[in-house]
């Protein structure tokens, strides 16, 4: 009886099988990679404080601190957890927040200098970029009117303006 495939194709096939390995492979590991690459966060230092003073970031982010004052200052957390030497004049320090909390930091050479990172997990949608808590604190100072305010679930809230 004759064989319908040449006699190598098992050799081709596996070549074919290869190929399609590594095709698929240098398609998907630069996306697996890319969702779980750590991101960073800029704070800057300048006129003697933190900016931004409070600030929202994913685990795993990466805060760093950039002095841009003519003076040093330092970035070291309450509870001791991370701290910076003197940073000159644009130097850098940097620190990764594995885990969730809330973490208070000052310069330890100018006490009045104060900041807070939450660590919070974020939804999908939102990512681990950073969230400023600085901004307005009521309608009014959004621009917003409070007729256009609503309920979280229910009839649309009015109010005179």
């Amino acid at each position: 009886m004759t064989c319908a495939f040449p006699r190598n194709a098992s050799h081709l096939l596996r070549a074919c099988a290869g190929l399609v390995l590594v095709f698929c492979a240098a398609f998907v590991t630069p996306a697996i990679c890319a969702a779980a690459a750590p991101t960073a966060t800029a704070v800057d230092i300048k006129m003697f404080a933190y900016g931004p003073k409070e600030i929202i970031v994913a685990p795993g982010t990466t805060i760093i601190w950039t002095n841009h004052d003519g003076t040093p200052h330092t970035v070291t957390s309450t509870d001791k957890s991370f701290a910076s030497k003197g940073l000159d004049t644009d130097d850098k320090f940097e620190h990764t927040f594995a885990s969730e909390g809330d973490f208070s930091y000052s310069c330890t050479l100018h006490p009045f200098m104060t900041a807070v990172v939450h660590v919070r997990k974020q939804s999908p949608d939102v990512g681990a970029k950073s969230t400023s808590l600085a901004g307005p604190t009521s309608a009014a100072q959004s621009g917003i009117k409070t007729s256009e305010l609503r309920a979280e679930e229910g009839p649309k809230v009015r109010h005179a303006d």
